[in-house]
């Protein structure tokens, strides 16, 4: 706890668990001391920080925050987020939703059995399964807890189909269906490895028809300098490649680094909502790099006082119409130089 409390803020589920295993073993009319006993000693030891107190206010308004634009902190819904899978669209959080319908069926079984309840499992799913469809970044705590503590439960479900499959099989198929099966895991493992080595890369390469790879390169190219207003999820992508010639609207450090107010103003205008022009007028702003996918040619045209510099497939340049240049070096985002580059470089921070 002491390394954990130091390096992320994710030390709350670790308490978190060790409470629910307290509550759960209370429950169950069991010993319980031994999990007060780590809480006591586990809590004290998050104060040894360089913030002392001031981490756990951070960590609990952290917590607390509401965030409606970040995908991953928005409840888990049936349309999405989808992977393409060779042309196939699968919901990306299919596993949450099988093995949560998984253990839907193995409650009502052990229902109708009337087996004596075991609170600490009952209080994981119950928590666990609520934080997974609250937010989507918390599916993965019942993707891991799940399977481990139902396994043979889960294994009970398939019994009526193991035994019509040994009282339909001979022995020595039998046995063969048995090196199959037991080889199952393995092979499909091995079939996903031997599928994803060809797509690998030695380097982070970024899709042009996802950041604004050209839009990106034209500034630098041609030292425009300033205040840069672009999208959340460009601005970290704009420091790396930007920095110091422009300083950006936000990036990925909100919570640490931006008030509240700049926040909601700033993502007024990443995800056009609202008046989402006001940060251009409460903000000095010298560059401007709009999404194609939130803004229309409209939106563009409706920005007085800038004018269209460049665009590329996913984004657009925009100047003040008092800031430009009759010539302008017009990069090729398509050249995979700009997308190939050496993402581990050092940025030194003023």
């Amino acid at each position: 706890m002491l390394l954990w409390a130091n390096m992320h803020g994710g030390f709350l589920t670790g308490i978190g668990l060790i409470i629910i295993y307290t509550l759960g073993e209370l429950l169950n009319r069991r010993n319980s001391l031994k999990y007060f006993g780590i809480l006591a000693l586990v809590i004290p030891v998050t104060l040894i920080n360089p913030y002392g107190l001031k981490l756990w206010s951070f960590i609990i308004e952290a917590s607390l925050m509401s965030r409606p634009y970040i995908l991953e902190w928005q409840s888990i819904s049936l349309t999405g987020p989808i992977h393409m899978f060779e042309g196939i669209k699968i919901h990306i959080l299919a596993g949450f939703m099988i093995f949560a319908l998984l253990i839907l069926i193995v409650g009502i079984k052990l229902l109708r059995q009337k087996e004596k309840p075991d609170w600490t499992r009952i209080l994981l799913v119950i928590v666990l399964l609520c934080l997974g469809i609250k937010h989507q970044r918390h599916s993965e705590f019942f993707m891991l807890a799940i399977p481990g503590l139902f396994y043979h439960h889960y294994l009970d479900l398939f019994k009526p189909m193991q035994i019509f499959i040994k009282n339909n099989l001979t022995d020595k198929i039998y046995k063969i269906w048995g090196v199959i099966k037991y080889s199952f895991g393995y092979i499909l493992l091995a079939a996903i490895l031997f599928y994803s080595i060809p797509k690998l890369s030695n380097s982070i390469i970024v899709d042009p028809l996802v950041y604004p790879v050209g839009s990106f390169e034209f500034i630098k190219q041609n030292n425009i300098c300033g205040n840069l207003a672009t999208i959340y999820n460009w601005g970290s992508y704009a420091f790396w490649k930007l920095y110091p010639q422009c300083k950006v609207l936000i990036d990925g450090r909100y919570e640490e680094v931006y008030p509240e107010s700049v926040y909601d103003i700033a993502m007024q205008f990443s995800e056009r909502t609202g008046d989402w022009q006001k940060i251009l007028r409460d903000y000095h702003t010298d560059v401007i790099v709009l999404s194609k996918r939130y803004y229309s040619p409209s939106d563009v045209l409706n920005l007085k006082d800038w004018k269209l510099v460049y665009q590329d497939i996913s984004s657009v340049v925009l100047l003040p119409n008092n800031k430009i240049k009759s010539f302008y070096i017009y990069p090729d985002y398509k050249n995979p130089i700009y997308s190939k580059e050496d993402f581990s470089k050092i940025i030194i921070w003023n």
